[in-house]
């Protein structure tokens, strides 16, 4: 019985946790500077917010003397008295009133006109503008815009509200485990951050071992083509072992022995290393070949001849 109403407890206070987070408005939110000075006042140089209300905007029409009367009271929130000029639209011009409000105290400004259809205050017009005095310092500066954060485009989820992906959370954090799984919370478990380091490491590994058999994979390549060479080597020197060296019976036509000793040895040395002889008798030479191979692979020969 202990362990469900732990359980109620739990459940209802995430649900009030859930409901405040989805009803708040603009949980998070971005500041921009506007175009627009605004005055602000000051004390010792911090700046003092919410100083002044406007509180009972009220309006009647007199039947009987056609008279509108529109008034207002501007309260004073603060435990100093305050000097401001309020300025508020009658439609076709601008009125205002300079006043000074005690502490924790109201004043209420006032105006009419003749005829039930005339404008005599228009209540969203009123503005604030304040004056320096012995405790005070009026200051004038840009307006600062208050806005929703926006996500991809979007205003950014509040925490407690549903989400799928980090980027759609104003804390850029969709829990992913646990009660909250599927819900913004404002920052991750230790539990959640382990398991998010872990799938890391994971990912991490994988890309290792992508990296590790592609290396092996190139390197056994590599070493085919060694072995491939080898055995390409191999088969030409036991070509080479096999043969015998003997050139064909009376390779060179007879008209040859016309030509010079020189020329006739430089025939039989061509012949020679073209069909790849170890030794060739003609034309009144006895030739030997000799093959050698560098270490970049290039064959060379080396003909040496005697009369006979």
């Amino acid at each position: 019985m202990k362990r469900e109403v732990v359980l109620l407890v739990f459940g209802v206070f995430l649900m009030m946790f859930m409901i405040r987070g989805t009803l708040a408005e603009c949980q998070y939110k971005n500041y921009t500077e506007g175009s627009k000075p605004i005055s602000n006042l000051y004390i010792n140089g911090t700046k003092q917010i919410n100083v002044l209300e406007t509180r009972n905007t009220f309006c009647n029409y007199n039947t009987l003397t056609m008279v509108q009367l529109c008034s207002f009271e501007v309260f004073n929130n603060k435990d100093f008295s305050v000097n401001v000029r309020v300025e508020f639209s009658q439609g076709t011009f601008t009125s205002f009133e300079n006043i000074i409000i005690p502490a924790h105290q109201f004043i209420g400004i006032s105006r009419s006109s003749i005829g039930k259809d005339t404008v005599v205050i228009l209540f969203d017009t009123i503005e604030f503008k304040f004056q320096t005095n012995n405790y005070t310092e009026a200051r004038w500066e840009k307006e600062i815009i208050e806005n929703c954060k926006q996500c991809s485009g979007k205003d950014c989820l509040n925490n407690g509200q549903n989400c799928t992906y980090d980027f759609e959370c104003g804390s850029n954090v969709c829990s992913q485990t646990g009660n909250t799984k599927g819900f913004c919370i404002s920052q991750r478990s230790d539990f959640e951050i382990r398991i998010s380091s872990l799938e890391a490491n994971m990912t991490l590994l994988q890309s290792w071992k992508q990296t590790i058999s592609e290396t092996i994979t190139s390197i056994l390549n590599t070493l085919t083509g060694h072995t491939t060479k080898i055995d390409n080597q191999n088969t030409r020197i036991l070509n080479l072992e096999n043969q015998t060296g003997t050139p064909p019976q009376n390779p060179f036509p007879e008209y040859l022995m016309r030509l010079s000793l020189s020329n006739r040895k430089t025939i039989v040395c061509e012949y020679g290393e073209y069909n790849h002889l170890y030794a060739v008798q003609g034309l009144g030479w006895n030739c030997a070949f000799i093959y050698k191979k560098s270490s970049s692979g290039r064959e060379t020969v080396t003909c040496k001849c005697v009369k006979g």
